[in-house]
């Protein structure tokens, strides 16, 4: 069981020196997770989640030309699959 920590155990002394934080906050259900979690057909941008075409040279994949046109150069064709 993960332990819940304050908000001021959790802030860095960065932040507390430049008095500002970023906060991402997750609120997802099991339904969704598992929604998540379901391996595409397509090829999906890890940016905006929108279909975007691939290339594969020298080992190496690049993605690009989806809707918000997202460009990610150089994941090797072993870390793809995790992206």
């Amino acid at each position: 069981m993960e332990e819940e920590l304050t908000l001021r155990e959790n802030i860095i002394k960065d932040d507390i020196k430049l008095k500002k934080i970023n906060l991402i906050i997750n609120d997802v259900d099991k339904e969704e997770e598992e929604e998540m979690n379901k391996k595409s057909k397509e090829v999906i941008c890890p940016i905006c989640k929108e279909c975007i075409k691939r290339k594969i040279n020298n080992y190496s994949i690049y993605l690009n030309e989806c809707k918000n046109n997202d460009r990610i150069d150089n994941i090797l064709i072993t870390e793809f699959e995790n992206k």
